[in-house]
């Protein structure tokens, strides 16, 4: 079946040809005691579509799915089908996230036991944050290492063999699925063992910079790899980074090594995962993730997938994420501005090259810290500058999201359907402004997403060429949208709105 999302160029469309901006929320249940499935409801679903949300980042997990080789819980699937369901009643699109954190359930979630070959490596996790464990652990690198060469499973297949089945089974689960729109087909592919060379390269390079500073106190290797796993040491090692340039040539060292697996790793994992789902399902969306270290801004070595002929698999999308060095620890709030300008505007520099649309996958993670008001806005900007869709990392029942003022940030007005092609739209604290070129082959109105109708002061929503317009409200909601009308003709077209000077409480 054709599905509703598509992509043209560089941007996603319907199935009419509109314009489309994704902008929604990762969905992700990582605890096995509830077997891989959130508490979530229809209210939770409400609220995704009052804060102008069109697209959830819905999680699933290897080891809740294939519990043992070659077997599939679809009880499981069944239980994620009312999530999607939810979704398609709230006019939501969904993509699947095969989700994993330190490849295996063993050490956070993901993969199940059977799949999760150690070699009898240890577990060492003793850094200050979860994720330290990639790099201090040799049983998470020696799983990766293993995954990526195919090493059998107890069954005698593959276990990279048995992940890339069970993509396939899953896209002809979902294919005739009209809300389900794609497949985010691994969470942030790690490196395995060859992390220790990158950060190898890491340390000398920062070395480097010490010495050139104080030649008579220039730290080991070994000082500065405890000094980044100690959380107030790794503040202090960050401090030398916030110049975006030294920042850049710090990372910039990895450049080589960090392709060579993506040339010799990912990309023919990558081949062959895509290659099985195109032969049970032609039309959803391949969303195809940079390793672990790129979301840090070092430039990616993916290309597109292609068939033996040279041609590209259809509809693929670039699908980067995107955190500062302090996410996830007790200091977030002195994120670096800098540094996260840099990161999207390299993951944008990617999406050219690869000539894909950009959906940044996961970002923020800001939860209910406080402090972080500026950097959010600050991230939605940079969106909104190269015109990318994006699903917020993460949604949680248990926050008030609307209490914490980082959420102006995520809950924003934004051009959700365009008659054509969006060139430009930017929000301020006092204005909203929407360029757009409308093709009179598409014959269909354009929608905006507004995150307060109340706070449009009165007579100043200006489109140029003028034509008619109506203002939807949701109901028990301060959001709603304005539906502009086709011209009928090809048009350059502007509408801007004034907002009311005040800050209205969360």
């Amino acid at each position: 079946m054709k599905k509703p999302v598509t992509i043209k160029e560089n941007r996603f469309i319907d199935c009419k040809g509109n314009h489309l901006i994704l902008h929604g929320m990762n969905m992700v249940c990582k605890e096995k005691e509830r077997g891989y499935i959130g508490p979530w409801d229809m209210h939770d679903f409400e609220k995704l579509k009052h804060w102008g949300f069109n697209v959830i980042r819905l999680g699933i997990i290897w080891d809740g799915l294939e519990p043992e080789p070659g077997k599939y819980d679809y009880n499981y699937l069944s239980k994620i089908d009312q999530f999607i369901q939810y979704a398609k009643a709230m006019d939501i699109y969904v993509y699947l996230d095969m989700h994993q954190d330190l490849f295996s359930y063993r050490f956070a979630d993901g993969a199940p036991d059977w799949a999760t070959l150690t070699d009898q490596s240890p577990h060492i996790d003793e850094g200050e944050i979860w994720s330290d464990a990639y790099f201090t652990s040799p049983a998470v690198q020696k799983s990766f290492d293993n995954f990526w060469d195919n090493l059998a499973a107890p069954d005698g297949k593959g276990i990279q063999t048995h992940y890339i089945e069970l993509w396939q089974m899953i896209a002809n689960r979902y294919k005739s699925e009209s809300n389900v729109i794609g497949y985010d087909v691994m969470n942030e592919p790690f490196v395995g063992s060859a992390a220790n060379d990158v950060m190898e390269l890491l340390f000398q390079r920062f070395g480097e910079k010490f010495g050139a500073n104080d030649e008579d106190n220039v730290p080991s290797e070994n000082d500065l790899s405890k000094m980044w796993l100690d959380g107030e040491s790794k503040k202090a090692l960050l401090e030398e980074l916030a110049d975006s340039e030294n920042y850049a040539k710090l990372i910039d060292v990895t450049e080589a090594e960090l392709k060579a697996f993506d040339r010799q790793k990912l990309m023919p994992f990558y081949h062959r995962l895509s290659h099985a789902i195109r032969e049970v399902d032609n039309e959803s969306l391949l969303f195809l993730e940079t390793n672990y270290f790129n979301n840090l801004g070092i430039f990616s070595g993916l290309n597109p997938v292609t068939n033996q002929d040279g041609t590209r698999l259809s509809n693929q999308v670039y699908a980067p994420h995107g955190y500062d060095l302090v996410t996830d620890t007790n200091y977030m709030d002195d994120a670096n501005l800098s540094r996260i300008s840099l990161i999207f505007n390299r993951h944008f520099q990617t999406s050219k090259r690869l000539k894909m649309p950009m959906m940044v996958g996961e970002w923020g993670a800001y939860q209910g810290q406080s402090g972080l008001e500026q950097q959010a806005m600050h991230t939605a900007k940079l969106f909104e500058k190269y015109l990318c869709s994006d699903t917020y990392w993460c949604y949680d029942e248990k926050i008030d999201f609307e209490s914490h003022a980082f959420f102006k940030g995520i809950r924003r007005s934004y051009p959700m359907k365009i008659a054509g092609k969006i060139k430009r739209y930017e929000n301020t604290l006092t204005e909203f402004i929407c360029e757009w070129q409308e093709h009179s082959t598409l014959n269909e109105s354009s929608m905006f997403y507004i995150e307060d109708l109340g706070a449009i002061e009165t007579g100043t929503i200006t489109i140029e060429p003028y034509g008619p317009y109506q203002i939807i409200e949701n109901q028990n909601s301060i959001s709603g949208y304005i539906k502009v009308d086709s011209l009928g003709k090809d048009a350059s077209r502007v509408m801007s709105i004034n907002k009311i000077r005040y800050e209205r409480q969360p």
